[in-house]
Protein backbone atom coordinates (compact mmCIF):
# COMPACT_ATOMS: atom_id res chain seq x y z
CA UNK A 1 0.00 0.00 0.00
CA UNK A 2 1.90 2.98 -1.29
CA UNK A 3 1.72 6.44 0.20
CA UNK A 4 -1.10 8.52 -1.25
CA UNK A 5 -1.70 12.24 -1.44
CA UNK A 6 -4.40 14.09 0.42
CA UNK A 7 -6.09 14.87 -2.91
CA UNK A 8 -6.34 11.16 -3.72
CA UNK A 9 -7.75 10.50 -0.25
CA UNK A 10 -10.27 13.33 -0.56
CA UNK A 11 -11.49 12.15 -3.97
CA UNK A 12 -12.11 8.66 -2.55
CA UNK A 13 -13.85 10.20 0.45
CA UNK A 14 -16.23 12.19 -1.76
CA UNK A 15 -17.17 9.03 -3.69
CA UNK A 16 -18.34 7.23 -0.57
CA UNK A 17 -22.07 6.95 -0.08
CA UNK A 18 -23.57 9.53 2.27
CA UNK A 19 -24.22 7.75 5.55
CA UNK A 20 -23.37 10.45 8.08
CA UNK A 21 -26.25 12.04 9.95
CA UNK A 22 -26.04 15.64 11.12
CA UNK A 23 -29.03 17.16 12.90
CA UNK A 24 -31.19 14.29 11.64
CA UNK A 25 -30.22 14.71 7.98
CA UNK A 26 -28.04 12.40 5.93
CA UNK A 27 -25.08 14.39 4.58
CA UNK A 28 -22.11 13.67 2.36
CA UNK A 29 -18.52 13.88 3.49
CA UNK A 30 -17.61 17.12 1.73
CA UNK A 31 -19.68 19.49 3.85
CA UNK A 32 -18.34 22.42 5.86
CA UNK A 33 -18.75 20.43 9.07
CA UNK A 34 -15.79 18.29 7.92
CA UNK A 35 -13.41 21.18 7.22
CA UNK A 36 -11.55 21.14 10.57
CA UNK A 37 -11.08 17.38 10.61
CA UNK A 38 -10.02 17.33 6.98
CA UNK A 39 -7.41 20.01 7.65
CA UNK A 40 -5.92 17.80 10.36
CA UNK A 41 -5.93 14.77 8.08
CA UNK A 42 -4.36 16.77 5.27
CA UNK A 43 -1.41 17.52 7.54
CA UNK A 44 -0.90 13.79 8.19
CA UNK A 45 -0.79 13.06 4.45
CA UNK A 46 1.39 16.07 3.60
CA UNK A 47 3.98 15.33 6.29
CA UNK A 48 4.25 11.69 5.18
CA UNK A 49 5.22 12.92 1.70
CA UNK A 50 7.59 15.63 2.96
CA UNK A 51 11.24 14.44 3.10
CA UNK A 52 11.74 16.66 6.17
CA UNK A 53 9.29 14.52 8.20
CA UNK A 54 9.33 11.13 6.50
CA UNK A 55 11.60 9.56 9.12
CA UNK A 56 8.86 9.79 11.75
CA UNK A 57 5.73 9.74 9.54
CA UNK A 58 6.57 6.71 7.38
CA UNK A 59 7.83 3.19 7.98
CA UNK A 60 8.93 0.25 5.89
CA UNK A 61 6.23 -2.42 5.95
CA UNK A 62 7.39 -5.73 7.39
CA UNK A 63 4.76 -7.35 5.16
CA UNK A 64 5.54 -5.85 1.75
CA UNK A 65 8.81 -3.94 2.11
CA UNK A 66 7.05 -0.80 0.80
CA UNK A 67 7.27 2.62 2.40
CA UNK A 68 3.91 3.18 4.11
CA UNK A 69 2.28 5.69 6.40
CA UNK A 70 3.15 5.06 10.03
CA UNK A 71 -0.61 5.26 10.66
CA UNK A 72 -1.03 1.92 8.84
CA UNK A 73 2.12 0.28 10.22
CA UNK A 74 2.14 -2.52 12.78
CA UNK A 75 4.88 -1.70 15.28
CA UNK A 76 7.82 -4.08 15.14
CA UNK A 77 10.29 -2.47 17.53
CA UNK A 78 10.82 0.03 20.33
CA UNK A 79 12.04 2.44 17.65
CA UNK A 80 8.67 2.13 15.88
CA UNK A 81 6.88 3.02 19.11
CA UNK A 82 9.15 5.99 19.72
CA UNK A 83 8.67 7.28 16.18
CA UNK A 84 4.90 6.90 16.49
CA UNK A 85 5.02 9.10 19.59
CA UNK A 86 7.28 11.64 17.89
CA UNK A 87 4.95 11.67 14.87
CA UNK A 88 1.93 12.26 17.09
CA UNK A 89 3.63 15.16 18.90
CA UNK A 90 4.83 16.67 15.62
CA UNK A 91 1.42 16.55 13.97
CA UNK A 92 -0.53 17.69 17.04
CA UNK A 93 1.85 20.64 17.30
CA UNK A 94 1.37 21.47 13.60
CA UNK A 95 -2.42 21.47 13.75
CA UNK A 96 -2.82 22.65 17.34
CA UNK A 97 -5.42 19.95 17.89
CA UNK A 98 -6.13 16.24 17.74
CA UNK A 99 -4.92 14.61 14.52
CA UNK A 100 -7.82 12.13 14.57
CA UNK A 101 -5.84 9.06 13.55
CA UNK A 102 -4.19 7.85 16.76
CA UNK A 103 -6.96 5.50 17.78
CA UNK A 104 -6.98 3.85 14.35
CA UNK A 105 -3.28 2.94 14.51
CA UNK A 106 -3.59 1.94 18.17
CA UNK A 107 -6.56 -0.33 17.36
CA UNK A 108 -4.68 -1.93 14.44
CA UNK A 109 -1.69 -2.65 16.66
CA UNK A 110 -3.87 -3.97 19.48
CA UNK A 111 -5.58 -6.34 17.03
CA UNK A 112 -2.20 -7.54 15.79
CA UNK A 113 -1.14 -8.46 19.34
CA UNK A 114 -4.46 -9.98 20.42
CA UNK A 115 -4.96 -12.05 17.26
CA UNK A 116 -1.41 -13.39 17.57
CA UNK A 117 -1.99 -14.34 21.23
CA UNK A 118 -5.33 -15.99 20.38
CA UNK A 119 -3.76 -18.06 17.63
CA UNK A 120 -0.92 -19.15 19.94
CA UNK A 121 -3.43 -20.17 22.63
CA UNK A 122 -5.57 -22.07 20.10
CA UNK A 123 -2.50 -24.00 18.97
CA UNK A 124 -2.12 -25.31 22.53
CA UNK A 125 -5.65 -26.77 22.58
CA UNK A 126 -6.33 -30.37 21.60
CA UNK A 127 -7.48 -30.70 18.02
CA UNK A 128 -10.84 -32.15 19.03
CA UNK A 129 -12.83 -29.45 17.24
CA UNK A 130 -14.66 -30.27 13.99
CA UNK A 131 -12.60 -30.36 10.81
CA UNK A 132 -12.20 -26.85 9.36
CA UNK A 133 -13.23 -24.99 12.52
CA UNK A 134 -9.83 -25.13 14.24
CA UNK A 135 -8.05 -23.98 11.11
CA UNK A 136 -10.26 -20.92 10.79
CA UNK A 137 -10.10 -20.20 14.51
CA UNK A 138 -6.31 -20.48 14.51
CA UNK A 139 -5.74 -18.06 11.66
CA UNK A 140 -6.95 -14.76 13.08
CA UNK A 141 -3.53 -13.15 12.98
CA UNK A 142 -2.68 -14.35 9.49
CA UNK A 143 -6.06 -13.14 8.17
CA UNK A 144 -5.47 -9.71 9.75
CA UNK A 145 -2.15 -9.43 7.95
CA UNK A 146 -3.31 -10.74 4.55
CA UNK A 147 -2.34 -8.37 1.73
CA UNK A 148 -5.93 -8.09 0.46
CA UNK A 149 -7.09 -7.06 3.94
CA UNK A 150 -4.21 -4.61 4.31
CA UNK A 151 -5.12 -3.00 0.98
CA UNK A 152 -8.53 -2.25 2.43
CA UNK A 153 -6.69 -0.15 5.00
CA UNK A 154 -5.93 2.29 2.20
CA UNK A 155 -9.54 3.41 2.46
CA UNK A 156 -10.16 6.64 4.32
CA UNK A 157 -8.65 6.48 7.81
CA UNK A 158 -10.61 5.34 10.80
CA UNK A 159 -11.54 8.07 13.24
CA UNK A 160 -11.67 7.60 16.96
CA UNK A 161 -12.72 9.69 19.87
CA UNK A 162 -12.19 9.48 23.59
Amino acid sequence: MALVTYDTYYERLKKMKPNIYLHGKKVDRSGDFMRGGLYCLKQTFDCALDPKYEDVTTAVSHLSGDKISRFTHIHQSVDDLLKKQLMTKLLCHRVGDCIQRCMGVDALNALAVVTYDCDQAMDQLPRALPEGAPLLARQRHRRLLRPDRRKRRSRPPAFGAT
